[in-house]
């Protein structure tokens, strides 16, 4: 005999019918903070942002913490550099950051491992970083879709710890009712789910039911989190009830994008600041700024600043600098200051990049200039040990550190090979 009582209350097929599609939802609680009405949809933003967190391993590094762990530190500059999803559609999930979500994915990618203490790139990025975000997102989604099919057992810092990858056929189902209605809310994709998975199945058992429903409701949760966190649903807020997106329909269902910018869909300003119409914006024309721009606001318009930082970044992040330029010249009202022109023209063709090959301790520039400029700041410290080539010197390998600093400090741009 069960040793506890379950309670099951019993409704007419036509009205839960109903209440699928019309559901009750409670009252917010006393005291919560409610939020402002709105419709998110992440668009580009976390594909771009695995393109960023290779670019920042490959100039800064990532050092781990004794316990195997990302350090606090790196945590922040971290989150300093990505862009901002919103993943607020479960409160507790909200506080994530964002290197925890993606090296997991780069790891399945095999782009990354652990050398010592260190996060290390494992192979060549460039090829990788070069491909359309397109293609990228398809990449990226595949390789997380067959995650829970492979036999890993990767080190906890590549482990998805904090909300683990979906099971495809949870994920399969969630968005068949996505679809199916057009617009739902999140308690009724619980309750089709839980239904028929659970309540419903041939192994059901009431003795392990509340520990079945806790593993399965973080199935789920792990299926919506990930559909949004990939930009393919919107999240009408604060209801929670959630569609497709211009992304997941195209993704979903080949519906073709809006790939044309209007003439007038951004304002470039004197100071180089950008305001772009996100209802005039094409979702690549948007994904272009950026990945060239810094995002300062975001207020029903876009709000970024272009500099010559952020523009070298876009080129490190495998972008052509001549495809941004043009979106700009077929964006913008008025035509692009001759300023403008000759400011990118410079920024793009002068990549001061420094290599640095850690096992052998080499350092390396395209442009002995660059060389020559950083030699006059680190000759006279006893780091270099040896000029091999105008381009290149073997420095020592306890000061590799510190030459960073000091790169960095002239403005040059970092890639480390470990």
């Amino acid at each position: 005999m069960e040793d506890k009582f379950i309670r099951v209350i019993v409704i007419p097929k036509e009205i839960l019918d109903h209440l699928q599609f019309s559901p009750i939802l409670p009252p917010v609680k006393k005291g919560t903070r409610v939020r402002q009405e709105k419709i998110s949809a992440n668009g580009l933003d976390f594909f771009l942002n695995v393109k960023k967190l290779i670019s920042y391993i490959s100039r800064k590094g990532l050092n781990l913490a004794k316990s195997g762990k990302i350090k606090q530190a790196d945590h922040k500059r971290t989150e300093t550099e990505l862009l901002s999803p919103d993943i607020e559609i479960f409160p507790e999930k909200s506080q994530v950051y964002q290197i925890e979500l993606i090296l997991p994915i780069l790891k399945l990618l095999g782009y990354v491992d652990i050398k010592g203490e260190n996060v290390i790139l494992t192979q060549d990025t460039d090829e990788f970083l070069k491909k359309d975000i397109f293609e990228l997102m398809k990449i990226v989604i595949h390789e997380v879709n067959e995650a829970r099919t492979r036999r890993l057992n990767p080190a906890e810092v590549f482990t998805a710890t904090e909300v683990p990858f979906y099971e495809k056929g949870i994920l399969d189902k969630t968005v068949k009712l996505i679809m199916a209605h057009g617009k739902i809310n999140v308690s009724v994709i619980f309750s089709h789910i839980v239904r028929d998975h659970l309540v419903f199945s041939p192994t059901f058992q009431i003795k392990t039911y509340e520990e079945d429903l806790g593993d399965l409701r973080k199935e789920i949760i792990s299926a919506i989190f990930y559909l949004q966190l990939f930009g393919l649903i919107e999240v009408e807020y604060p209801q929670r009830n959630l569609s497709l997106s211009e992304l997941g329909l195209h993704y979903f269902n080949h519906e073709p994008l809006t790939t044309v910018t209007e003439k007038g869909g951004i304002t470039i300003n004197p100071d180089f600041s950008i305001i772009a119409f996100p209802d005039r914006v094409s979702i690549n024309g948007i994904h272009l700024l950026k990945a060239f721009c810094e995002l300062k606001d975001y207020d029903r318009v876009y709000t970024f600043l272009l500099t010559k930082d952020s523009f070298q970044l876009g080129i490190l992040l495998g972008y052509e600098k001549d495809v941004f330029i043009q979106f700009l010249r077929e964006s913008s009202r008025a035509d692009l200051a001759q300023n403008l022109l000759f400011l990118l023209d410079d920024w793009g063709n002068n990549l001061p990049i420094v290599t640095i090959t850690e096992d052998s301790v080499l350092l390396r520039t395209k442009d002995a200039q660059v060389m020559e400029l950083l030699l006059g700041q680190i000759k006279g410290k006893k780091f270099v040990l040896e000029e091999v080539s105008p381009t290149g010197i073997i420095i020592e390998k306890s000061k590799v550190m510190e030459v960073i600093a000091i790169a960095e400090k002239l403005n040059m741009i970092i890639r480390l090979n470990r």
